[in-house]
């Protein structure tokens, strides 16, 4: 974390750690509304889009973070397409319920309610129903990054959405040299009243996998006919190894 002397200095930092060819998490604090808009602004055209830098603005806390995700970090959309296929394999939804919704990575998210109005937010994959404002199911996947961070990006969603996004599911991934494959890894679902949380990396425990439901999928809006709101749609642990590991050989090679 540090305190920007200036945009342009700030922005040297940022160019300079990109050439460097690292992966990419810079967090900058004090951030004012109007100086965040011209990183925003500045970072998000030409060859910088072309970066598919995340930049993301929490006003509450008045920081602003600017993230290029690598191969691993970017397991999510895997995570995500493997989940769905498998509920539709089991004839939880029907193939025609993905044309009600939107998935999608990172899309640019703003309209937060409360203290945190002026924010603007990337999950790293979210799923919502067509027309939605907020994603139901926010994915927030946090790689060499501090926990801490994905508990803020966890607030903004659930307090932030004003209850539109009902659960948010963090992938916690950590570099553990002496462990198998080289890390640790987590899935915690979060929701406004309790967490559940499973170890992924570097063994399945016996623990079962955590759920989430029609209900939370489709934001608190009514299903449609033929479906049970408190229908359990599991998130397999084992799919989320299977793209970890995908992920890990491509960063590898």
């Amino acid at each position: 974390m540090s305190k920007p002397s200036s945009f342009v200095s700030s922005k040297k930092t940022v160019q300079k750690t990109i050439s460097s060819g690292q992966p990419l998490f810079l967090q900058f604090d004090e951030i004012d509304k109007s100086l965040a808009n011209k990183f925003i602004s500045f970072f998000s055209t030409g060859k910088w889009e072309r970066r598919r830098l995340r930049i993301s603005y929490n006003s509450y806390l008045r920081q602003l973070s600017i993230q290029m995700p690598d191969h691993i970090h970017e397991c999510t959309g895997d995570f995500v397409m493997y989940l769905w296929r498998n509920w539709e394999n089991t004839q939880i939804l029907s193939p025609d319920v993905a044309d009600l919704f939107c998935r999608h990575p990172s899309p640019t998210i703003r309209g937060f309610v409360g203290r945190y109005t002026e924010s603007s937010k990337e999950p790293d994959f979210f799923l919502a129903p067509l027309g939605a404002p907020f994603p139901s199911i926010a994915f927030e996947t946090g790689f060499s990054e501090l926990g801490e961070n994905l508990i803020r990006d966890k607030d903004l969603w659930i307090q932030g959405s004003g209850g539109a996004t009902k659960v948010v599911i963090l992938i916690n991934i950590m570099r553990r040299p002496n462990t198998d494959h080289g890390y640790e890894a987590s899935l915690e679902v979060w929701r406004t009243t309790d967490c559940q949380k499973v170890v992924v990396f570097p063994e399945l425990l016996d623990e079962g996998d955590p759920v989430i439901t029609l209900g939370d999928l489709w934001g608190g809006r009514s299903v449609p006919t033929g479906y049970d709101e408190k229908q359990e749609l599991p998130l397999s642990r084992r799919d989320l190894r299977i793209s970890l590991l995908k992920a890990i050989e491509t960063s590898i090679g």
